[in-house]
């Protein structure tokens, strides 16, 4: 019935809005937006994702492809059932251990004109906003909830982006929680450029504010800004491992807590970490250069990790006023 009225409502025209009513919960499978309409979540109303695989196409509940001029906005949420998709729970690693099956929330490929706003989501079993060649994209006042004790449930990636703004984000999950990718795919979707991020508050077991591991392509101009790390085993992080470049990248005004999880989770308590290192031997990777720390604080039980290879060498990086 939910895909029939977005069907209906991109037939009707630009400005359409798809209603979904609050005081109930919706159980659902996956949904695939269209360009030019509202699909706007009311009040308390809430999407619960289905845990069966044979409701999913493509392995994403919100899904969009070319759908331009794309809102999602209201108050209302989804809950992703995040432990319904898991095994057992690791008491030794403190994690619980993945089935074979588990959803993105949200995969919005090629989307131009994308707004989300006010929306939450909550208990990713897998990654949660995922955003792969979009551009002039808006993500304001999104609230993640995701469990501490899950892998991979990122709050929000975008990915071979372009000209992104992601602002007032409160954001609670197991892995990164606001990280820019250019990971590999089929298709050439172009590097990942112009994205800011700012005034986010974050908590996460992985990094607060990521670049990578996936620079298959460059990423560049990337700016974050006035955001509030409160846990995290790495800070501000820039891991590249393939073979395109980072650079023009901006870390100001940032406080953050970084601490040593148990050895399965990824970072070792590092307040920053930038690093070029191949995916595998002799690889082909890029370069990390033109990066500014600026008026960065915090509390960490590792160092500042500046590492390169023989194979790219690291330069021109700033730390001012660093604490």
């Amino acid at each position: 019935a939910i895909q029939q009225a977005i069907n209906e409502a991109a037939a009707a025209g630009r400005g359409a809005q798809v209603l979904v009513r609050g005081g109930h919960r919706y159980l659902t499978g996956t949904l695939e937006l269209r360009g030019g309409i509202d699909f706007h979540l009311a009040d308390d109303a809430e999407l619960v994702i289905s845990t069966n695989p044979e409701h999913y196409i493509g392995g994403g509940v919100i899904t969009a492809h070319e759908a331009h001029d794309l809102q999602i906005s209201g108050t209302g949420s989804l809950n992703g059932r995040a432990r319904e998709f898991m095994t057992h729970y690791d008491k030794e690693n403190e994690w619980w251990r993945p089935a074979a099956f588990r959803p993105k929330m949200f995969v919005l490929t090629a989307c131009k004109g994308l707004q989300i706003r006010d929306i939450t989501f909550r208990e990713a079993p897998e990654w949660g906003l995922h955003m792969i060649g979009c551009e002039s994209v808006l993500v304001d006042d999104l609230k993640i909830r995701n469990l501490l004790d899950v892998p991979n449930c990122d709050g929000i990636d975008p990915d071979h982006c372009r000209d992104v703004e992601i602002r007032k984000c409160s954001v609670v999950c197991g892995d990164d929680a606001i990280v820019v990718k250019a990971t590999r795919q089929g298709a050439d979707y172009g590097p990942s450029a112009n994205i800011t991020v700012t005034d986010c508050v974050l908590e996460t077991q992985d990094s607060g504010v990521k670049i990578g591991t996936e620079t298959t392509q460059d990423i560049h101009h990337i700016r974050f800004e006035r955001c509030e790390i409160r846990s995290s085993c790495r800070g501000l992080t820039i891991q590249l491992r393939d073979e395109g470049s980072v650079y023009n990248v901006d870390f100001r005004d940032i406080r953050f807590v970084s601490r040593y999880h148990s050895d399965p989770w990824w970072g070792r308590g590092e307040a920053i970490s930038l690093t070029a290192i191949p995916r595998v031997p002799q690889g082909r990777i890029g370069s990390i250069h033109d990066v500014r720390i600026q008026n960065v604080t915090g509390r960490a039980e590792n160092s500042v990790r500046v590492s390169g290879t023989p194979e790219s060498r690291i330069r021109d990086i700033v730390l001012d006023n660093v604490a």
